[in-house]
């Protein structure tokens, strides 16, 4: 999956063009986001960045989340859950410290929207969603998502991971604003 604010959808070919090798046959936007880093990773796309999250582990379902009282948005990717895990999502959310890692450098949205897409996808070319609905985005599917215009911090945190360990497995990313 990625993350793109709108602006550079049109810069994103993800499985179209030539591909890079006989092994991986898609395009190269696809390409690097497959490699892309664990567990999330900026990539430049056409004049800023992208994030891509979930390329060495499959994360069902990712999905946007309010955070009105920081003035940003997250992003939950699971792994697995037990029926309380929404609830200490969200606590993590609301709080700073420990586990969360900021990624550099700041993202500037100057249309103050962020789209969520399968990295295959070509992002001209999609299909947009409720931003808060029952769907999740499939190939040719995109969730969006509206933030105020400015600069963005980006932060991640990877929760559990350990199913003999603990209840909940997952993946948070949240942007808010650069100078809080």
């Amino acid at each position: 999956m990625i993350v793109l604010p709108r602006e550079l959808l049109a810069a994103w070919s993800g499985s179209e063009g030539e591909p890079t090798s006989q092994e991986f046959p898609f395009g190269p936007d696809y390409a690097r986001a497959c490699q892309a880093d664990h567990p999330a990773a900026l990539l430049q796309v056409g004049s800023g960045l992208g994030l891509v999250v979930g390329a060495q582990e499959h994360l069902y379902p990712v999905h946007w989340i309010d955070l009105p009282a920081q003035e940003g948005v997250a992003l939950v990717g699971w792994m697995y859950g037990d029926d309380d895990a929404s609830f200490e999502v969200a606590a993590l959310l609301e709080q700073d410290g420990p586990g969360w890692r900021c990624l550099d450098p700041r993202i500037d949205l100057l249309g103050g929207e962020l789209l969520l897409l399968h990295a295959a996808d070509i992002g001209s070319d999609l299909d947009e969603l409720e931003t808060f609905g029952e769907l999740q985005a499939m190939i040719a599917d995109a969730i969006p998502i509206r933030l105020k215009p400015g600069a963005y911090k980006l932060e991640i945190m990877e929760v559990g991971g350990d199913l003999d360990e603990d209840s909940l497995g997952c993946l948070l990313c949240r942007w808010l604003p650069a100078d809080r």
